[in-house]
């Protein structure tokens, strides 16, 4: 599931603290590693399994 978060002043900083911990229920990914359906180019590899449907949800459209 993807989220597109819209927060407020409050929770700024619950979010960044939550972004500090890791987690096997959730991932924090940029822009650029949605469209390269979890390719990092600074690691230069696959960091994270991304499925097409994620890219797609994000683009609201097909795009290969």
């Amino acid at each position: 599931m993807m989220f597109d978060l819209v927060i407020n002043n409050e929770q700024l900083p619950i979010l960044k603290k939550l972004k500090e911990n890791s987690s096997e229920n959730y991932i924090w990914v940029t822009d650029e590693i949605i469209q390269g359906l979890g390719h990092d180019a600074g690691a230069k590899g696959f960091k994270y399994e991304i499925a097409p449907h994620t890219k797609y949800a994000q683009n609201l459209k097909w795009n290969k």
